[in-house]
């Protein structure tokens, strides 16, 4: 099967637009450069966005993690 280049220039997958072709890594997987929602950018293989396996930059993850009581704030039972 040829390795063909589909451009994904401008696609969008999740919180994730696509910027720019990147190259390849060191296994010859494409690599895109893209454009989180929260300003941030993170580079990334097509199988991954296409699969759903990356959603953002990481901001997800920091936004479902519940804010935790400061040491000030904390209940002692």
């Amino acid at each position: 099967m040829a390795n063909r280049l589909v451009n994904r220039t401008n696609a969008v997958f999740a919180r994730l637009s696509v910027i720019e072709n990147s190259g390849a890594d060191h296994r010859g997987k494409r690599l895109w450069r893209c454009l989180c929602l929260c300003g941030n950018e993170r580079v990334t293989t097509a199988d991954k966005l296409r699969e759903g396996r990356v959603k953002s930059c990481g901001c997800m993850r920091r936004d479902r993690i519940p804010n935790l009581p400061q040491p000030s704030q904390q209940v002692i039972l």
